[in-house]
């Protein structure tokens, strides 16, 4: 029997979120909130994100509501600093990646084609909204291995 996308796309999404924070665990502690300048961003601020996103997209996926209108940003973002540890961002994503593994899952291979407008602003499919956090964590991921080989630890995590 061959795999559905939406099972696919699930489990690539909850390995890349185990991966992130299996690089994430390996950071020195006083690396966490490290940034290379004051236009990037640290570890900890990507890990929050993406620990909050996952619910964001399991509501799209639901058929919910989600504004991402200046205020809702900033309230959201005040949220999620709130969430000061790897182990607090890793609670929190856990919790969020089952509910958006039960929304991926369950979404319907009928509307996957169908057009939606994403938070971003873009024109998207719901196939598209599927791979959202995938994209997202695995980005993410890339950074805080890239700042990993910067402060000289080449390990694979």
């Amino acid at each position: 029997m061959q795999m559905r996308l939406q099972d696919y796309v699930a489990n690539l999404t909850e390995s890349a979120t185990a991966t992130l924070f299996r690089n994430a665990y390996a950071i020195p502690p006083e690396k966490l909130t490290w940034t290379q300048c004051e236009q990037t961003r640290s570890a900890l601020d990507q890990l929050q994100e993406c620990s909050q996103t996952a619910l964001v997209i399991s509501k799209i996926l639901r058929g919910e509501s989600v504004e991402m209108s200046p205020r809702n940003f900033i309230k959201a973002k005040r949220e999620r600093e709130g969430w000061t540890t790897i182990e607090m961002c890793e609670k929190h994503a856990v919790t969020h990646t089952l509910e958006l593994l039960e929304s991926i899952r369950n979404f319907p291979e009928s509307r996957l084609e169908e057009r939606t407008i994403a938070p971003w602003g873009s024109e998207v499919t719901f196939g598209e909204i599927l791979i959202a956090q995938y994209w997202n964590v695995v980005w993410h991921t890339g950074q805080i291995a890239y700042m990993q080989r910067i402060w000289g630890d080449k390990a694979m995590h």
